[in-house]
């Protein structure tokens, strides 16, 4: 898990990879050379390796502190070759007791070089340096020096395998358990029976589902996994790919709950409901002192703080889209009670008192400006928590959708919003149709039309997200075609496997009357499908025409209703439209 260390007490085995951890905590504390030498591992990406010779380092540096261990990443390593030279390397490898070796396979990246690297391991392995090395393939698939690769197999090959369903479970509960997250039973059992091919992959599925539910507005169950990780359902069913079980099982839990229902159990159910809003930052004192009470006192007083939590959310967006640079004072009491459920009446009157200042405008569209459906309302919620916290929840935000469903709107208004809330934040917006000089480094990063990023300017792009990642900068992107799906090298791809994705999608027809309504239309009753905003911008412009007549009172102008069914959108419509009069990208 990102930004937690490493260690063998937080690698989850199972059976199923148990001897290849119970081998790597032997060879930690065994002295270099004397054991299971050269230390092979080898599994898909995701499966825990990195993970592991992390451990594994950790826990050597602690039994013997005087022996020399340099650990490295042969991807970092091709880089490095670019500024530096292969003597500088092997002069820090000849220096080690233990070298740790990640992703073994990147070394074939390496046309000139690669050969020599292999001697040196070879020159190495006769010296006794303990060689730990992780690669994405068995030893014979490696592509490198036979000498080298007989020498690999001469010592210890294991390899990581994707978790079973028992081994995912636990997996879950250990990162739940960190994160100071509670999960119900039912949904820790739905996680776990979907077979996720990586630890990674089931790292990133739990990410999307608490992101999803940290919005507020969502319960915690079936339906949610459904509409966070909708490609692991199959289509227009409700049961996940795996299998119909957990529905029986939960079905009898439920009848056998019913029964047994205890007043403890309701007490314990409201402990845990309350203990997530005060990890999400709202006090909960009030409500808190009620558990030892009567239930029904303690059901009304929840109902009651979930409302005026409701209210918190709300006059929170409401504040951040006013300017208060030039008051920091009155910034600050905003913000002492922006999460108090208590003190909402006066949260209200000090935010009255701060509309008087008009917000700093950067960006040519803000939340304001934004119609909100069923087709982006997930992409906006999740948007507006990672304008919150940027940098430490969602990180990248990845907004993914067809041409004109509004991804460049929405990093417009994420862009206003951030620059209104903090104007002391840089906050940059790069097309990768046209991306021109230097690519900076700002605190917020709106990066659009990423599956459009000219191949020769790829790798500066990547380079620029790493940094952005390590120092904990937020990104927000769009794009689309899914990340994970460009057809990039792995390598390349990786680092999209952190975050969140969320899909925009065509206008509704209950978003699309709304969007009329804006521009002071009056839509019709029924409204047909759209592809895109721009179909319904077009629709819009020419749903009603003016006709000259030639009358007297010809300003006040006649209008000729078109029938929608009979309507045609000409190919080349786009020629006479311009892209500065459709506010959606």
């Amino acid at each position: 898990m990102k930004g937690v260390k490493a260690t063998f007490d937080n690698f989850i085995p199972g059976e199923e990879n148990r001897v290849t951890y119970l081998a790597a905590q032997r060879i930690a504390h065994a002295e270099p050379g004397s054991l299971f030498n050269p230390f092979y591992i080898y599994g898909d990406i995701g499966t825990g390796k990195t993970h592991l010779l992390e451990a594994t380092v950790a826990a050597i540096r602690e039994k013997f502190p005087g022996f020399n261990v340099v650990s490295e990443k042969i991807g970092n390593i091709v880089e490095e070759l670019k500024t530096t030279s292969f003597d500088d390397i092997r002069k820090r490898w000849q220096e080690a007791n233990y070298l740790i070796l990640d992703d073994i396979h990147y070394l074939n990246r390496l046309e000139e070089e690669k050969d020599r690297f292999t001697q040196l391991l070879i020159t190495l392995f006769n010296r006794d340096v303990q060689l730990i090395i992780s690669g994405r393939f068995p030893p014979k698939d490696l592509k490198l020096d036979e000498h080298f690769v007989s020498i690999i197999e001469s010592g210890l090959v294991t390899s990581l395998s994707p978790p079973k369903e028992m081994t995912r479970l636990e997996i879950l509960k250990k990162m739940c358990e960190i994160r100071g997250v509670i999960l119900t039973d039912e949904i820790f059992a739905e996680l776990a029976r979907i077979p996720f091919k990586s630890v990674r992959e089931l790292e990133g599925a739990l990410n999307r589902v608490l992101a999803y539910s940290s919005i507020g507005e969502i319960a915690m169950d079936r339906n949610l996994l459904m509409m966070a990780l909708k490609e692991y359902y199959q289509e227009k069913q409700t049961e996940p790919v795996v299998t119909s079980f957990l529905a029986e099982v939960s079905e009898e839990v439920d009848r056998a709950l019913a029964e047994v229902e205890s007043e403890e159990a309701i007490r314990k159910q409201f402990e845990e409901k309350i203990y997530i809003w005060n990890m999400k930052g709202f006090r909960t004192d009030a409500i808190s002192d009620l558990l030892d009470g009567d239930i029904e006192t303690l059901k009304k007083a929840y109902e009651e703080f979930v409302q005026k939590v409701e209210k918190l959310i709300d006059l929170q967006r409401e504040y951040g889209s006013i300017d208060l640079s030039n008051n920091p004072e009155l910034a600050l009491k905003i913000e002492a009670l922006l999460f108090d459920p208590e003190r909402i009446d006066e949260l209200t009157r000090l935010i009255e008192e701060a509309k008087g200042a008009l917000p700093v405008v950067k960006f040519g569209f803000s939340f304001d400006d934004m119609i909100v459906g069923e087709c982006n309302r997930i992409p906006v919620e999740l948007a507006h928590k990672a304008i919150e916290k940027p940098g430490q929840e969602i990180n990248p935000l990845t907004f993914i959708g067809k041409s004109g469903t509004g991804k460049t709107s929405l990093l417009w208004a994420i862009g206003n919003d951030i620059v209104v809330r903090n104007p002391t934040l840089t906050v940059e917006y790069l097309d990768l149709r046209h991306p021109k000089g230097e690519f900076h480094t700002p605190d917020i990063l709106l990066l659009d039309n990423l599956d459009e990023c000219p191949p020769e300017r790829r790798k500066e792009l990547l380079d620029l997200l790493k940094e952005m990642m390590a120092q904990n900068r937020q990104i927000f992107i769009a794009t689309t075609t899914p990340p994970l799906r460009l057809g990039w090298p792995d390598f390349d791809r990786q680092i999209f496997e952190e975050g969140v994705e969320a899909e925009l999608k065509p206008p509704d027809p209950k978003t699309a009357a709304e969007y009329i309504r804006a521009k002071g239309g009056e839509p019709p009753t029924s409204l047909p499908c759209f592809d895109s905003f721009y179909d319904l911008e077009r629709y819009f412009k020419f749903e009603a025409i003016p006709i000259p007549l030639g009358l007297p009172g010809e300003e006040e102008i006649t209008t000729v209703r078109v029938d929608e069914k009979k309507l045609i959108f000409p190919k080349d419509l786009d020629d006479y439209l311009l892209d500065e009069e459709v506010p959606w990208q």
